[in-house]
């Protein structure tokens, strides 16, 4: 059998002649019975988790009293020797090795078996319709291995039926009625077997079934099976199974229910607003077609994505991955995050690993030979679904990225696991069955698999679905579903604006265009979407002091912050509510220009009913005074104290105060002053330029251009 460092010429009863080495262990263990005449026989042979890598021994033949083998956890080939139809075994356990071939029929020879457990192996063929003279036969257990055909008739013979497997298959035909037969069933399982539906409604007579789980037979519009006598059921499974109606309330009262999974199925109407069993730890009802009411949809404005799925933030060839790894997990889960543009959905609870909660949800490798990457993965039991958001609608490169680093290779057990499970974009199957460590040939190697789709609603929907196939306990129970390292989504033909310096040009432009050209460098995201719309503006975050908030983070650090945040407090400015108090168009360039300041308090475009507060220029009044506007404005006494510096416009201030407040009324009064002014030095200038008149930013224009707001 491939045993190193046992010693062989030792008593088989006494198990630290065999393993001097080891201490006793439940898992390597012979049992021995003292017959009547003082001699001891070996009775049972346990040895799991050993790594053997040999064949099964046909030896134990001549161990005519035993009654109870198990080799699970091992590296055998080779299958099953014929010697042991000879023996009156009651248990053989296989589980979790490399035997192959057909399912030997003599099998059926060893009419004593209460027990046969070949899963995770590599057996073809049919189930051999002898098997149906193995009436003691409470489990049978033969998932996860090849096995096709369809279940022969004989099998319903097996009326002592307990624990009925077949999972992870390539079985045709339908669910058999006969399992009505097998009424002291309690476990049945069916997921990915390959088997078509519907669930036959003999299902019902089973009344002593605790755990119930088919998945992923192909069938439409089937009504759900009448499982009400099953009173004592602890777990049901229906998933993919094409259940269409209501949802049936009886449910509710099975007070013994904990797991109940009816996802992926056609289930319509409310979802029942009524008490759950006290019992119930885990339920999934999504993807079915129940009435909801949809989020509203955020406006688009991104043009890529970056995710290092289970990990942290890792910048690869200039693009930060952002990662998901600090989120929490569980049997149901979704997240999404108001300062990026994507989330995720994961369901589902791992078979057997007595864990209804799911709390494993990051899987993490120590390989020094992996990127950071690859180094941890998001990994589900049955549904992962990220998702984008606010996307522009165009054609995209979408690459998925994979390491397997939960096998290991090697001639062990560890290195017999296989992960297959569908991958869909747009809710299309792309990949069926898809298998990280066929594809990366090995393990703890990076594959990427890239995709051109076409994003036509501002949303991709990249989900990776187990459908009950691979192995589920290898190296240990719980070990399978969807593991992704990371995922990234580029427009190919989208560049993004650099920090450069552009020339502005003066002239006969539109004053919107300028408006543009300042609002350019808020980037893509500009608080387009309404979610965010509703709890953030561009006046607060200047009230607040983070401005910066507005400038597309993938910009980086490569722009200038001075200039970015001078072009946005311009363009707050221009699109002020109240189109007299938006600066003129010769202000705007001179502000751009530098030749003026702009001012440190912005107004709030809200219209004229609040009240301005601006920050006064510091060198303000010493403008006014040498522009002598005392004495050529003395007509308009009367409206003095509507200046900017006048006493009026102070409010428990000094003058030498930098902070000055003004109100809209006050404002607008000034500026029709101005106005008048500056029309009446027009008039009566001769033969020399006009003084200038300066603005409320301190900067000289025409009359034509006072006129000309923005």
């Amino acid at each position: 059998m491939g045993a190193r460092d046992w010693t062989f010429d030792a008593n088989a009863c006494d198990l630290n002649d065999i393993l001097p080495v080891q201490e006793l262990d439940p898992t390597r263990n012979i049992t021995c019975n003292r017959g009547l005449d003082n001699t001891q026989h070996i009775t049972e042979i346990q040895f799991k988790h050993c790594n053997l890598s040999g064949t099964l021994p046909p030896e134990l033949v001549q161990l005519p009293s035993i009654q109870k083998v198990d080799f699970a956890y091992n590296y055998l080939n080779g299958s099953i020797p014929v010697e042991w139809a000879m023996l009156q075994l009651k248990f053989i356990s296989v589980f979790g090795n490399r035997l192959s071939g057909d399912i030997p029929s003599y099998l059926a020879d060893i009419t004593s078996l209460t027990y046969l457990d070949i899963e995770a192996n590599q057996f073809s063929g049919t189930v051999p319709q002898e098997f149906r003279k193995l009436v003691n036969l409470g489990t049978l257990r033969l998932s996860s291995n090849q096995l096709s055909g369809s279940l022969l008739t004989g099998l319903a013979e097996l009326k002592n039926l307990t624990d009925f497997r077949i999972s992870d298959n390539n079985f045709n035909g339908s669910i058999p009625e006969f399992i009505q037969n097998w009424k002291q069933l309690e476990r049945l399982e069916m997921q990915g077997s390959g088997l078509h539906g519907p669930i036959p409604s003999s299902i019902s007579v089973l009344e002593n079934l605790k755990l119930l789980r088919i998945s992923d037979i192909a069938v439409r519009n089937h009504p759900f099976p009448d499982l009400r006598k099953m009173a004592g059921i602890i777990t049901i499974t229906l998933r993919n199974c094409g259940i269409s109606g209501e949802f049936p309330e009886y449910i509710w009262r099975m007070n013994n229910l904990r797991i109940l999974d009816l996802s992926f199925n056609r289930l319509t109407g409310k979802i029942p607003n009524v008490a759950t069993p006290p019992s119930l730890k885990f339920m999934d009802l999504s993807y079915n077609n129940f009435t909801h009411h949809s989020p509203e949809q955020p406006a688009s404005d991104w043009h890529s994505l970056h995710i290092n799925c289970g990990g942290n933030d890792v910048k690869v060839n200039g693009s930060t991955f952002e990662g998901d790894g600090q989120i929490g997990g569980g049997a149901a889960t979704c997240h999404s995050q108001d300062d990026t543009n994507w989330g995720f959905s994961s369901s589902g609870d791992f078979t057997n690993d007595n864990d209804e909660e799911n709390k494993r949800y990051i899987a993490t490798s120590n390989s020094s030979d992996l990127s950071e990457l690859y180094i941890n993965a998001r990994i589900a039991p049955l549904s992962l679904t990220y998702f984008g958001y606010c996307l522009d609608n165009r054609n995209y490169m979408l690459s998925l990225h994979f390491a397997e680093i939960q096998f290991s290779n090697g001639i062990t057990f560890h290195s017999l696991g296989r992960r297959l499970f569908d991958i869909y974009i747009q809710d299309k199957l792309v990949e069926r069955n898809f298998d990280i460590k066929a594809e990366a040939s090995g393990v703890l190697k990076p594959v990427a698999r890239s995709y051109n789709v076409t994003v036509t609603n501002h949303i991709i929907e990249i989900r990776f679905h187990w459908a009950g196939k691979g192995t589920t306990a290898l190296s240990k129970r719980g070990i399978y579903g969807p593991l992704v390292s990371a995922i990234s989504l580029n427009d190919p033909n989208f560049k993004p604006e650099k920090n450069e310096v552009v020339p502005i040009v003066v002239g006969v432009v539109a004053g919107l265009s300028l408006i543009i050209l300042a609002f350019g460098i808020l980037g893509w995201r500009y608080y387009l979407r309404t979610k965010r719309r509703k709890e953030k503006g561009a006046f607060h975050l200047h009230r607040s002091g983070t401005l910066m908030e507005l400038v597309d983070p993938r910009l980086g650090s490569e722009f200038n912050k001075v200039e970015a945040e001078r072009m946005i407090k311009i363009a707050l400015l221009c699109t002020n509510a109240s189109p007299s108090l938006r600066p003129t168009m010769s202000e705007v360039v001179s502000m751009l220009e530098r030749s003026s300041n702009i001012p440190d308090v912005i107004p709030e475009a809200s219209g004229l009913s609040e009240d301005l507060r601006f920050k006064t220029l510091r060198d303000h009044p010493r403008e006014m005074n040498s522009l002598g506007l005392e004495g050529s404005l003395s007509r308009y006494s009367s409206s003095a104290s509507f200046l900017p510096g006048s006493s009026s416009f102070l409010s428990g201030s000094s003058p030498t105060d930098d902070v000055r407040e003004i109100n809209a009324e006050a404002y607008l009064k000034f500026k029709a002053m101005r106005d008048s002014h500056i029309h009446m030095e027009r008039q009566s200038s001769v033969a020399q330029v006009s003084t200038p008149v300066p603005s409320w930013t301190g900067s000289s224009k025409s009359a034509h251009d006072l006129h000309n707001t923005i």
